[in-house]
């Protein structure tokens, strides 16, 4: 995780209860964080990714069958504009990467399950 930013934003957040924020590292890869105290679900747009751009997108979610020492890995692809659920459990949360795609990159979607 890098520590020196390019650019931080704001998604959505409400005092007390959750945040979503977006920060571009320097390498122009985006993190998307959300953490929450309650159960949320909410819809975003990627509206902070670069126009015209395609991204290899990872996916970290919480497992509901255990919390914090269980999660899942979801790969797949974004672009400026695509719309996300973001469904966390209490004290739960939830992180998205988008790295800038190489042309001709595989773009199967997989769906990894470390339990």
């Amino acid at each position: 995780m890098p520590t020196i930013w390019s650019d931080t934003k704001v998604i959505t957040s409400k005092i007390g209860e959750f945040i979503t924020i977006a920060r571009k590292s320097q390498q122009g890869i985006w993190f998307l964080a959300s953490v929450t105290n309650l159960p949320q679900q909410y819809e975003i747009q990627l509206d902070f990714l670069t126009e015209n751009e395609e991204y290899t997108l990872e996916q970290y979610l919480d497992d509901e069958a255990d919390l914090y020492t269980k999660g899942r890995l979801v790969s797949g692809k974004a672009k400026k504009g695509d719309k996300y659920k973001i469904n966390m459990l209490k004290g739960g949360g939830d992180l998205r990467v988008f790295t800038p795609s190489i042309p001709n990159q595989d773009t199967n979607v997989k769906v990894i399950d470390p339990g």
